[in-house]
Formats: C-alpha cells, structure tokens, sequence
C-alpha cells in the first residue's frame, strides 16, 4: 500500500493514512476472529476429551456395579444353599430321634406285652417266673426267655 501510495506521490497524504488504517483494522479484525475461532476450538476438544473420559469412567463404575451385584447374588443363592443344608440336618437329626424313641416306645410295649402274658400265666396257675424256658402255658403260647411268642 505504501509503495503504491509512494509512486502516485500522496503517500503522507490522508487518503493513504486512511487505506491503512482500514487495511490494518480489517486485518486485525480478521486475526481477533482466527484468534476466538482457535481458542474456542481449544476448548471444545479440551470438553470432548473430558467428556469422553468421563464417559470411560461411567461405563467402568456401571461395569463395577454390575459385577458386585453378580457377586452379591451369588453368596445370597450359596447362603441359601448353606442354610438349606443345616435345615436338612436339623430335620435328619430330628427323624433319627424319632426313629430312637419309637424304637425304645416299641421295645418297652413288647416288654410290657409279655410282663402282661406273664401275669396270665401265673393267674392260671403256672410255674413261678423264674422258669421261662421254651414251655407252653395255659393261654396255648409258646414262650422264650424274653417273655415274647
């Protein structure tokens, strides 16, 4: 601009003054509107980035929750499987007592069965109860040393 002004012979002159002025305005403006352009692009990838990592830390605390409660149902299914099996204990034991007392009750009613058929045979007359070999009685039983048929 300056040489173009200096051949024509107004470069101090205020037309000149003025063409600069406008061409250094206009390319300041320009180089604020790059210079605006670059730092919010700068800080449009400075938020993506961030973004992008909050994202990856999201999806990881989602994978962590997801992996705890995948644990957390697996100790409830064996706690239940354990308590199961204390209850199947409990109750095996239970019925093995039963089987013992019925078993005792058993026994004592066949003693008591042949203390009773004992009485009957002394009632009619028959040895003392000292003698309780193989000997048929008055009822038509054969009895053995137990006192049973």
């Amino acid at each position: 601009m300056q040489g173009s002004a200096a051949a024509q012979g107004g470069l101090l002159s205020g037309a000149a003054m003025k063409a600069m002025q406008r061409y250094s305005q206009g390319f300041a403006s320009n180089e604020y509107g790059n210079a605006y352009n670059r730092f919010t692009g700068d800080q449009q990838n400075m938020y993506n980035r961030l973004a992008q990592m909050a994202g990856t830390g999201q999806q990881q605390v989602n994978q962590t929750a997801q992996m705890n409660q995948s644990g957390l149902d697996a100790a409830s299914q064996y706690r239940l499987g354990a308590a199961q099996a204390g209850a199947s204990g409990i109750m095996g034991a239970a019925n093995a007592r039963s089987s013992g007392y019925s078993a005792i009750g058993n026994s004592m009613m066949d003693a008591y069965g042949a203390w009773q058929n004992r009485d009957r045979g002394f009632a009619a007359g028959e040895p003392n109860g000292s003698d309780w070999g193989s000997r048929g009685y008055s009822d038509g039983m054969v009895y053995d040393t137990s006192g049973r048929r």
